[in-house]
C-alpha cells in the first residue's frame, strides 16, 4: 500500500526561479500553477489565494489566483496589501492609468467594490476593524461590510507592533501608533489609538514596555498605563 504523501496537506507552496522569472505552485502535493511569472503568498489569503507578478513592458502586472491555480482577477492594478474578510485591498495604482485603479475587490464576486477608498498606501486588520491608510488620511472600517466608522485627515496609522521592538501586552496589541506630519514645521504628532474601543492618547513620546507609554506635556513627561488609562508617574526627564 502506498503511504500518503507528506505534502498532501492542502497547503500552498512556492518554488521561484528569480533568474529565470518562473514559478511553480503546489496545492498540497499537486502542481496547480507553473509559468513565466513570480508567484507569492498573499497576506490573509491563507491556502485559498495567492498572486502572481508578471512584467509587461516596464511595469508589473499583478493577478489573483485561487488554490486551484485559476486566475480569478487578472491585472488588478497596484500591489496587493492583502485579503481582509471578503475584500482584496490593493495599494497604489498603475502609473500609466491617469484615472487610477480600483483599490478594493469583493472576493464573492471578483468585481470592484463601489465603496473602495482611493490611493491606498497600506491596510491592517485589528479585530473586526480594518485600518486603511490613503493619500488623504486614515480610515477605520468594519471588516465584514467595509462601512467607514472614522476618518482622520492627514493621519497615518500602523499597528503598534510595527513601531517598537518592546514586548507588547495583550492590551497594547489592539493599539495603533498614528502619525500626523506637518510639512511646514517638519514636526510630527504621535497618537496611540485603539480602533476597537475608540480610546486614544495624544502627544505620545515613546512606547516603553508591556502596558506603559510616555506622553510629552510641555516640558514634562508622563507615564500612562494602557490597562487602566491612568497616569503612574511624571517627571521633567524623558523615559526610555
Amino acid at each position: 500500500e502506498t503511504p500518503p504523501s507528506p505534502m498532501a496537506d492542502g497547503k500552498l507552496r512556492f518554488i521561484n526561479d528569480y533568474n529565470g522569472n518562473t514559478s511553480t505552485v503546489f496545492h498540497g502535493d499537486t502542481v496547480v500553477y507553473s509559468g513565466k511569472v513570480l508567484a507569492y503568498q498573499l497576506t490573509g489569503g491563507g491556502d485559498d489565494y495567492f498572486y502572481v507578478q508578471s512584467n509587461v513592458g516596464d511595469q508589473y502586472v499583478f493577478s489573483l489566483c485561487d488554490a486551484s491555480g485559476t486566475v480569478r482577477i487578472e491585472d488588478f492594478g497596484g500591489y496587493p496589501a492583502g485579503v481582509f474578510g471578503n475584500w482584496l485591498i490593493v495599494t497604489g495604482y498603475n502609473i500609466s492609468d491617469e484615472e487610477g485603479r480600483e483599490t478594493v475587490y469583493d472576493l464573492r464576486t471578483m468585481q470592484p467594490a463601489d465603496m473602495g477608498p482611493s490611493a491606498v498606501s497600506s491596510a491592517n486588520q485589528i479585530g473586526d476593524r480594518l485600518v486603511i491608510n490613503t493619500a488623504d488620511g486614515m480610515g477605520v472600517y468594519v471588516v465584514d461590510t467595509l462601512e467607514q466608522l472614522e476618518f482622520y485627515p492627514g493621519w497615518y496609522g500602523d499597528p503598534l507592533s510595527s513601531w517598537t521592538s518592546q514586548t507588547l501586552s495583550e492590551t497594547a496589541q489592539d493599539f495603533l501608533m498614528m502619525n500626523l506630519y506637518d510639512p511646514d514645521t517638519g514636526n510630527s504628532q504621535y497618537r496611540l489609538y485603539n480602533p476597537l474601543t475608540g480610546v486614544s492618547y495624544d502627544n505620545v513620546s515613546s512606547y516603553l514596555d508591556g502596558d506603559y507609554f510616555s506622553v510629552e506635556v510641555g516640558d514634562t513627561y508622563e507615564i500612562y498605563d494602557l490597562t487602566t488609562g491612568g497616569m503612574v508617574d511624571s517627571d521633567w526627564r524623558s523615559y526610555n
